[in-house]
């Protein structure tokens, strides 16, 4: 019997890994069962001597937030490529670098947008703004 590709709602978390020479690196992680569980797995794989994993390479681990998602494999991409892209434009801030983010000179006109209504389309809002 096939199994079903049904999404399965679960957890997008964010952990804190620190690593041997003492820097803190962010990691977003994604789990359809519970974030505690998730997070045990984590430490267990820290506690291990050699371990191959990203979390493992780490002297700790703590999840620091998480949220709910309909589809959390999803949620955890898009996060990613936005990190991705702040990163390459020179504009991502790691919570604990505390680097400062460079300041856009333009106002940026699209913040609007977000603020949409969930009834009025995106056609309709495009043949508004011509």
């Amino acid at each position: 019997m096939a199994s079903s590709s049904r999404r399965k709602d679960g957890f997008v978390y964010f952990g804190r890994s620190v690593r041997k020479d003492g820097k803190s690196q962010e990691y977003v992680g994604s789990t359809t069962r519970n974030v505690r569980t998730r997070e045990r797995e984590h430490k267990r794989e820290v506690r291990k001597k050699n371990s191959k994993t990203w979390v493992g390479k780490g002297t700790s681990f703590k999840v620091t937030g998480s949220f709910w998602s309909k589809n959390p494999r999803k949620a955890e991409r898009t996060i990613k490529r936005r990190r991705r892209a702040a990163y390459k434009a020179g504009t991502y801030r790691s919570k604990y670098s505390g680097q400062k983010v460079k300041k856009r000179s333009t106002k940026r006109r699209s913040t609007n947008r977000s603020y949409r209504t969930r009834r009025t389309s995106r056609r309709s809002y495009r043949s508004r703004r011509r």
